[in-house]
């Protein structure tokens, strides 16, 4: 199993190819299914790799592959004007949007909860 970091690239080398039928399918099927879910984990809200190890980790670089793969992805739509992607470009828009939205105010809710709200300074 490749990590989100090489299906991102895969989903991108598609666009560059003009396949956006095979972009959103490994979107879809590889990237879209990786987003940690777990909202007890640290990384709710990340694309997560697991090792072969079984150790589940979510670097920034494939963070950032797969969001600008999503990004990539509206823009092709959006400038193939066809109707039929209307649905999958709200959507992707949304994940684009909320993934790293979500994920920086996870973090400094986590940074305040341990300084103000547990009583350090």
């Amino acid at each position: 199993e490749l990590d989100t970091g090489a299906y991102s690239l895969a989903s991108r080398l598609a666009l560059l190819e003009g396949d956006i039928e095979f972009s959103l399918r490994v979107l879809t099927e590889k990237i879209l299914p990786r987003q940690c879910m777990d909202s007890t984990s640290n990384l709710h809200g990340a694309f997560t790799s697991t090792w072969p190890e079984e150790y589940l980790d979510a670097n920034i670089w494939d963070n950032l592959l797969a969001i600008n793969t999503i990004e990539e992805i509206i823009a092709t739509i959006n400038i193939s004007g066809e109707p039929e992607y209307s649905k999958t470009i709200f959507s992707l828009t949304i994940v684009a949007i909320c993934v790293p939205t979500f994920a920086a105010t996870y973090m400094l809710a986590r940074r305040c909860r341990s300084t103000r709200w547990m009583g350090k300074r």
